[in-house]
């Protein structure tokens, strides 16, 4: 029997259908066999491949598929995630670019209602709603400064990110309460807006000091 054969026969029998194995197992000495010429490469006796299924070990062909699986499911695994880090970096250009899904209308007196509530009690909250203003409110759809803040900015929505209109920020979107429950897009947009500004404006106070 040649390797091809010897192949189909272990594939058979669910030990492997790599003949690359099978020549290994060959020079390992695991699988006895001949070789007259390199032209008719190995030559296995019938009765030689049965008893060395036969003696295969259950537990170590167990082992071997329970590898291959891992190392599948590892493979498809890396797959996914740079799929996704690709998609991800793809959606981030085409927001700037202005292409979007969906689009929010955010009440400014929302925005500042949660700055206001929430945050450390250090947290020079004029300030914060000042530096949001100079980044969205206060600016007009081709982004230069306004006199007075906007009462509303639209923010444009791809896949897990968002940025407000007049502003080249990309953060992250997503309904997810944090509990197992979605919220409506406007109050997580709201959330996350105020979240990305204060962590924004935080870092700008610790550059300045």
């Amino acid at each position: 029997m040649n390797i091809s054969e010897v192949t189909d026969r272990l594939k058979t029998a669910g030990i492997t259908s790599n003949p690359e194995v099978v020549r290994r197992w060959i020079r390992q000495g695991k699988l006895a066999a001949t070789m007259h010429s390199r032209k008719q490469g190995y030559q296995v006796l019938p009765t030689d491949l049965e008893g060395f299924i036969s003696s295969y070990d259950r537990s170590n062909r167990k082992s071997i598929d329970k590898r291959a699986d891992t190392e599948y499911f590892r493979g498809f695994q890396d797959g996914y995630a740079k799929a996704q880090a690709d998609q991800d970096q793809l959606f981030q250009r085409l927001l700037r670019r202005g292409s979007y899904t969906d689009q929010y209308r955010i009440l400014r007196a929302d925005v500042k209602q949660l700055v206001m509530q929430g945050g450390p009690l250090d947290e020079n909250k004029k300030a914060l709603m000042e530096y949001i203003d100079r980044d969205s409110f206060g600016r007009d759809d081709a982004g230069l400064p306004l006199k007075r803040p906007k009462s509303f900015v639209a923010v444009i929505v791809l896949g897990k990110h968002m940025r407000p209109w007049t502003s080249e920020h990309i953060m992250p979107y997503s309904r997810d309460n944090g509990d197992g429950t979605t919220i409506s897009p406007e109050v997580a947009i709201r959330r996350l807006l105020v979240s990305y500004y204060r962590q924004a404006f935080a870092d700008q106070q610790k550059a300045i000091r």
